[in-house]
């Protein structure tokens, strides 16, 4: 089960002092598009399910997200990562590569026999420079990514100005803690949308 904080800059300024920050000077970059699919019957939205395939620097991450709840800026949900050797869209491979996930196996099986075999189409797509470090305590681990770049869909394009705080291990109360110093500070406020979600709305959907 991912469990991640999502937060949305307000002002330039916030995100700017945010890069500022000298504990945050060892943040890692890397360029990220991603495109996410569905059938032409929109099997995958009427299942509320997400299928992407994302290119992160010199290789592929397929990831499959299943249901899940967002409140006050925290999302929770079922997911899935494999590595792949190419951008084809081919759920079969989440059966046949080394899955990165602790969530249950047999829902994944559920999903994928609900997914079929395609075809798949693209549906729309996001592009962004995302930043990451690790910031850990005795309470927990936290991955802080800050996201910067745009989403498309329908040509139309939203831009991407946002910070995830997503929690790796230890307290989910010290996650929310950590979100209203960042919101405080920053000129930030919970984001209830995932980028999924706000390309939807560009589509009307």
């Amino acid at each position: 089960m991912e469990t991640e904080l999502k937060l949305r800059f307000t002002t330039r300024e916030g995100y700017d002092r945010l890069l500022s920050r000298k504990r945050l000077s060892s943040m890692i970059s890397r360029n990220m598009m991603a495109v996410y699919y569905d059938t032409p019957d929109r099997r995958l939205r009427r299942e509320q399910l997400s299928y992407r395939i994302r290119r992160e620097g010199d290789r592929y991450i397929a990831t499959i997200k299943a249901k899940g709840s967002a409140k006050d800026g925290v999302h929770r949900r079922l997911e899935w990562n494999i590595v792949q050797k190419d951008a084809t869209p081919d759920p079969s491979r989440f059966l046949t590569n080394e899955l990165f996930t602790t969530d249950p196996v047999e829902s994944l099986r559920q999903i994928l026999t609900v997914m079929g075999n395609g075809p798949f189409e693209e549906r729309c797509r996001t592009q962004f420079i995302r930043r990451t470090c690790n910031v850990s305590s005795p309470e927990a681990v936290v991955e802080l990514c800050v996201d910067d770049g745009f989403l498309s869909a329908g040509g139309k394009t939203e831009e991407i100005w946002e910070l995830e705080l997503e929690l790796c291990s230890g307290s989910e109360e010290y996650l929310q803690k950590m979100g209203d110093f960042f919101c405080k500070e920053y000129d930030l406020v919970p984001e209830n949308q995932s980028k999924y979600a706000r390309c939807l709305a560009l589509l009307g959907e």
